[in-house]
């Protein structure tokens, strides 16, 4: 009877202790619902950071999303980007490098993100010089893991010159 009676209130107190618990937020895990892996919890769909969204285009929305998408511009254009992040890491970095189709870099960004905010980061790029006529690449990555590349053209511009390298142009003295 006394055992019976012990049981009893055991269950009685774990239920009472488990209705005043604190539930957990967004980003902890809550092991009596996820269960011990090798002694670690298992953490079903969180991730440190993962990207959601990345368009281009000529101009942002009040929401740091792109108005309308592009993938020409113009010689004189700036070209926005807006990347959505999420994730249940308090912090990260996104790393915009902005190519020509060479391969030589045109600009890096980098920032400091935080991914349980669901953070929306917005970068543009327009050379003080212009856009040459050519085709251009953002490569996107999250903590230095390519996430997502989106390829864009320019046209109407000048045409770069054969022997021209980072914002040099040739010289036909020099041959």
């Amino acid at each position: 009877m006394h055992a019976r009676l012990g049981r009893a209130l055991l269950v009685a107190l774990a239920a009472g202790a488990a209705a005043c618990a604190p539930h957990p937020t967004s980003n902890e895990i809550n092991v009596s619902d996820e269960g011990m892996t090798n002694g670690v919890a298992a953490a079903r769909y969180l991730t440190p950071v993962a990207l959601d969204t990345l368009e281009i285009g000529r101009s942002l929305d009040t929401d740091k999303t792109i108005k309308e998408e592009a993938s020409t511009f113009g010689p004189h254009d700036t070209v926005y980007a807006s990347i959505k992040v999420s994730g249940s890491a308090n912090s990260g970095l996104v790393r915009a490098l902005w190519t020509d189709e060479r391969g030589e870099k045109v600009q890096d960004d980098t920032r400091i993100i935080t991914p349980s905010n669901n953070d929306v980061v917005t970068l543009q790029v327009a050379p003080p010089q212009g856009w040459a006529n050519g085709r251009y690449r953002l490569d996107v990555y999250l903590d230095d893991k390519l996430a997502a590349t989106r390829d864009f053209s320019v046209e109407g511009g000048q045409a770069k010159a054969p022997n021209e390298r980072k914002g040099v142009e040739a010289n036909p003295a020099n041959h």
